[in-house]
């Protein structure tokens, strides 16, 4: 995007900009031109629009629920946040018997980008826990 079309969108919008570029400087250069073609198409930004406008509606229905039972769960959470997201982002560990809360030190938003061995082992984890046979409870009707 032009930067002269982020000007006259104002300060924040370029700052949001610059960060994403940063984030995209992170993935492998053959990818780079790929990402300049799409963010070349009215669709891609009209596709983040819709994205970031759901946003609300899925913490909304995310911010309902109240348990996962024993569901394995990792909360993955980049170093850079604060201490009040961290927090909440703990909370979240609340919701399953089954799970645990990562801090990836070395990352910001983009943590696959980071440290993609954390991510991928998160990943391996969580599929191996589901994988493993856990003992049903009990049934109501066994004597």
């Amino acid at each position: 995007m032009p930067r002269n079309f982020v000007r006259i969108l104002g300060p924040r919008a370029l700052r949001t900009l610059e960060h994403l570029v940063g984030e995209v400087r992170k993935l492998p250069p053959e990818i780079h031109p790929v990402v300049q073609a799409l963010w070349c198409e009215p669709k891609c930004f009209r596709g983040m629009a819709e994205h970031l406008g759901a946003l609300g509606v899925m913490g909304d229905a995310a911010g309902r629920i109240t348990g996962l039972g024993d569901l394995p769960l990792v909360i993955v959470s980049g170093g850079d946040q604060p201490g009040d997201v961290l927090a909440q982002h703990r909370a979240l560990t609340r919701l399953s018997s089954e799970s645990r809360h990562v801090i990836a030190a070395r990352s910001g938003h983009w943590i696959h980008l980071d440290e993609p061995d954390l991510i991928v082992n998160a990943i391996r984890e969580i599929c191996d826990r589901a994988a493993t046979p856990r003992a049903a409870p009990p049934s109501p009707c066994a004597s």
